[in-house]
């Protein structure tokens, strides 16, 4: 109650755009991560006045050695932050296990160097070392983990593989089990069939005798045995990627 006395009237504007934007795009059939980009600036002003006008900076910040002890902390939840990430990424399968081995001793190597030197240091290196340490974080997550993420998860590999494959004219994409928007964004077309069964996906190679699918790898054994004998796969790609990339067409007589 004491929080909310100070808040202003405009915070409730915030909260109920960004709730609402938020809300509408994941209720969205057919949505991008970027289609949630309005709503960002309205949680940085979210955030802006309850730092602001929430917290009792007057009472916590009547020291400089207050503000050194929120530095230092925030210092450290920088590099549990770090710790954490890091391994949240290699257990997904973006990084290997050593690689998190290691950067988590570099963590914990720098987090005891900042607790010795903040005993001994002037105020100023308290919130040097929090700065320091948020922007390994961020160059971590910028050079290495969204570059993995991306090579494992994202189609534009997949595509361009495919337009090699492609001669005279563009062959009929169908995605299964699921459509990806990224196929029709990478390829510029519109049309781009979505199977979602293999019932569905046989009902769709009919007609064509020669069709580029992309097919989640977990699916790519149903849909081999699903196919009749006149029909045959050629991978074009990785069978170990994520999302598979080939052809089905007509055997020849």
């Amino acid at each position: 109650l004491r929080t909310g006395r100070r808040r202003p009237a405009a915070l409730g504007v915030f909260v109920l755009a960004f709730a609402w934007c938020v809300l509408f795009f994941s209720l969205s059939g057919c949505k991008r991560p970027a289609y949630v980009l309005p709503a960002f600036p309205l949680l940085a002003l979210m955030l802006g006045t309850f730092v602001t006008h929430g917290l009792p900076w007057q009472r916590w910040l009547q020291s400089a050695q207050a503000r050194q002890r929120w530095a230092h902390r925030l210092a450290f939840a920088g590099i549990a932050m770090g710790v954490t990430l890091t391994w949240a990424v290699a257990l997904a399968g973006l990084a290997m296990m050593t690689a998190a081995i290691v950067a988590s001793m570099l963590f914990g190597v720098a987090g005891l160097g900042i607790w010795m030197l903040a005993r001994r240091g002037p105020a100023w290196t308290s919130s040097a070392h929090c700065v320091a340490i948020m922007a390994v974080v961020l160059l971590m997550g910028q050079y290495s983990w969204l570059p993995a993420y991306h090579e494992r998860f994202g189609l534009r590999r997949q595509v361009e593989i495919a337009s090699e494959y492609e001669q005279e004219e563009p062959l009929p994409i169908i995605s299964f089990p699921k459509r990806w928007d990224s196929i029709g964004f990478y390829t510029h077309r519109e049309v781009i069939v979505h199977a979602s069964d293999i019932d569905s996906l046989l009902r769709d190679l009919k007609g064509h005798r020669e069709v580029l699918i992309f097919v989640r790898r977990e699916s790519l054994e149903s849909l081999r045995g699903a196919l009749p004998t006149d029909l045959e796969w050629q991978s074009l790609g990785s069978e170990d990627d994520f999302i598979v990339v080939g052809v089905v067409r007509r055997r020849e007589p």
